[in-house]
């Protein structure tokens, strides 16, 4: 395991309000020295490019004090560290323990960025605790995790896993997506195998073959998919032209299913306390299971469902079939508490 630490350059410049102290570090290596890239950093943004033939990174730490001499010893605690293990490179912000003392950070500004061009085809991850990242189009591996601040792409291929806080995440287009957020903006405008969880956020996923989604508080908006599986407590959902199937569990919020295709195969809702509304497009047919204690509900006109009996008090099982009969599709309701309106 190698260790390097390189000082490229120390400048200072004045400013009306404080004095700056600058260094700025720079590596290259050949594509074929490693398969990942590893950064870690702490209090500034990361911009990523793809391309060549090397690895090339830069970085910047700028510290802003009332004077050189406190800038200096901030300065002293913090530096940037390059850590070479097997076919990885690790990029660490290193904040020496001394550097966490009020004292000397009071009246402090500190930005650590980096900026990074990596041959296609190598794995990325990004680990940043306040600051952004930005990338363009990411041929590879790619992993973000990024505790309060924003992430913005254009286009990721290969296994695509973040993590955000209290932030804004935005991405064109993915392939095999895998997303954790908590108090976000999610932006996903098309994707293969999308998977997201939320937790007080707002997610919004365009286009989407297979979706999953499990989403506490918050909202979620799912269109034109194939196959949707969803888990939600408290939460606005909303899904727009499913093509095939639906699977969804929730509690204490609203569900609004606009325009399911004809040729669905499945739909399944299990939910409690919760308004359902589901919208099936005209031409299909499909054979409804329906289990509920006494809400409210609103059918279409042409769908007549028959009671079946029951042992338990208070709780209703009746069944119909509407549509043509060429269509075997398949719904499955089992709505406890709230109301459920059909079209």
């Amino acid at each position: 395991m190698k260790r390097i630490i390189l000082f490229v350059m120390v400048s200072s410049a004045l400013s009306v309000a404080a004095q700056e102290r600058v260094q700025e570090f720079a590596w290259s290596y050949p594509a074929e020295r490693f398969k990942e890239l590893s950064i870690l950093n702490r209090l500034g943004n990361v911009d990523i490019r793809q391309g060549g033939e090397q690895f090339e990174i830069q970085a910047e730490i700028r510290v802003k004090a009332k004077s050189l001499e406190k800038a200096d010893a901030v300065m002293q605690h913090v530096r940037i560290e390059a850590v070479e293990s097997l076919s990885m490179l690790n990029l660490s912000t290193i904040l020496e323990k001394e550097f966490t003392i009020r004292r000397l950070f009071f009246g402090v500004s500190i930005e650590i960025d980096y900026h990074v061009k990596i041959p296609k085809g190598k794995k990325l991850s990004v680990a940043n605790k306040n600051g952004s990242v930005l990338a363009g189009r990411f041929s590879g591996d790619l992993n973000i995790d990024i505790v309060s601040g924003d992430f913005k792409a254009q286009q990721v291929e290969g296994d695509f896993t973040a993590k955000l806080d209290d932030g804004l995440f935005e991405v064109q287009q993915v392939n095999r997506f895998s997303g954790e957020f908590r108090s976000a903006e999610v932006k996903l405008h098309a994707g293969k195998r999308v998977k997201v969880s939320g937790e007080g956020s707002n997610i919004n996923v365009i286009k989407a073959e297979e979706a999953i989604a499990k989403v506490a508080g918050g909202s979620l908006y799912i269109g034109n998919v194939n196959q949707v599986e969803l888990h939600a407590a408290g939460a606005k959902c909303e899904i727009q032209d499913v093509a095939k199937s639906l699977r969804a569990d929730t509690r204490a919020g609203r569900l609004v299913v606009h325009s399911i295709h004809p040729f669905f195969s499945t739909v399944e809702v299990s939910s409690s306390s919760t308004k359902v509304a589901l919208s099936f497009r005209p031409g299909g047919g499909f054979h409804i299971n329906f289990k509920h204690d006494n809400i409210k509900i609103v059918l279409p006109n042409n769908l007549v469902l028959e009671s079946k009996p029951t042992t338990k008090r208070k709780v209703f099982i009746e069944s119909g079939f509407v549509g043509d009969k060429p269509f075997n599709s398949q719904v499955e309701l089992n709505i406890m508490g709230g109301e459920i309106v059909i079209q």
